[in-house]
C-alpha cells in the first residue's frame, strides 16, 4: 500500500515590524522538520491574502485527486 500524507496547512501571520521574529521562527521551524520530507517549512511576505494566493498558487492546490490517480498507478503496477 503506497503511503499518501495528510494534507495540512499552518500558519504565522506577523506584521513587518515583527519581521525579525518570523525569521527567527522559521529558523527554528527548518531545523525541528528539516528530517521530513513531508513537511515544507516557507517563509513568505506580501501586502495582503490575496497577493499571497497570487505570488503561491501550487501552496493553496488540492492535489487529493492527484494523490488518488498516483496511488492508482502504483497499485496497477504492484499487480502486473
Amino acid at each position: 500500500m503506497s503511503y499518501i500524507p495528510s494534507l495540512t496547512t499552518q500558519y504565522t501571520s506577523y506584521s513587518i515590524r515583527d519581521f525579525k521574529d518570523a525569521v527567527d521562527q522559521y529558523a527554528e521551524l527548518e531545523l525541528e522538520h528539516r528530517s521530513n520530507p513531508h513537511v515544507q517549512v516557507v517563509l513568505v511576505a506580501v501586502g495582503s491574502i490575496n497577493m499571497l494566493y497570487k505570488a503561491y498558487p501550487s501552496y493553496f492546490l488540492d492535489v487529493q485527486q492527484f494523490l488518488e490517480m498516483i496511488q492508482e498507478c502504483c497499485e496497477s503496477a504492484k499487480s502486473k
